[in-house]
């Protein structure tokens, strides 16, 4: 019984790790653009309320401190 490792197990165990470290990369970048996407549209309805209060508050003051 010999435990003998050829060039061929080698190139073959390799190209099935590169195989699986593709498909994580994949789902990775799928992940990071979700996240990116959801993140814009954050910072866009945070800036839109923002300006919608800052308006009010001007209003308000100008209503009453006049």
């Amino acid at each position: 019984m010999s435990n003998n490792v050829t060039l061929h197990d080698v190139f073959e165990v390799t190209s099935r790790i590169e195989e699986k470290l593709d498909k994580i990369s994949t789902r990775v970048s799928i992940l990071e653009i979700w996240k990116a996407d959801i993140v814009g549209k954050m910072t866009v309805l945070v800036g839109i309320l923002s300006i919608g209060v800052s308006m009010t508050w001007d209003y308000i003051r100008s209503k009453f401190l006049k």
